[in-house]
C-alpha cells in the first residue's frame, strides 16, 4: 500500500467515525510511523510497551499503556487487540502481520465505534498482507 492509500484508509475508516481522536499505523518491527493524524505522538518507550503487551498479554494487563501523557489501564489484552481506559478516554490497538493500528478516543466519543473502526482497519490491512 502506498502512502495515499494509507491516508485514505485512516481518514475514511477511522477519522470519519468521529469516535477516534488520534490514530496511527505503526510498523510492528520497529515502531516507524507509516501514517498518523497530525496530533498523534508516540515515544520509543511507549511503542516498546505496546509491543511487550502483545508478546505477553499478562504484561499488558499488569502494566499501564502510556500514550500522550495518559496512563491507560487494560481491560482486554490478547494476541489480536488491546483495549485500555483512563476514565472516559481510552485506546484501542489492533495487531496485524506487520503493523499496529493505534486509535485513541476521548470523553464524549463512542468507545465501541472506535473499537469497531480500529478492528475494521486492521482486518483491511490483513487482507492486503500488511
Amino acid at each position: 500500500m502506498n502512502q495515499q492509500q494509507l491516508e485514505d484508509a485512516l481518514n475514511k475508516m477511522l477519522m470519519s467515525t468521529e469516535s477516534v481522536s488520534k490514530a496511527a499505523i505503526l510498523r510492528k518491527k520497529d515502531g516507524q510511523v507509516r501514517i498518523q493524524t497530525p496530533t498523534f505522538a508516540m515515544s520509543k518507550e511507549e511503542f516498546n510497551t505496546i509491543k511487550a503487551a502483545f508478546e505477553s498479554p499478562r504484561v499488558g494487563r499488569d502494566n499501564p499503556i502510556v500514550l500522550d501523557g495518559s496512563k491507560y489501564l487494560a481491560v482486554r489484552v490478547d494476541k489480536q487487540a488491546i483495549y485500555a481506559k483512563d476514565g472516559m478516554s481510552g485506546v484501542i490497538i489492533a495487531q496485524t502481520k506487520g503493523s499496529f493500528v493505534v486509535c485513541l478516543y476521548e470523553a464524549g466519543m463512542y468507545p465501541a465505534v472506535c473499537a469497531e473502526a480500529t478492528e475494521k482497519l486492521a482486518e483491511y490491512l490483513k487482507e492486503k498482507g500488511k
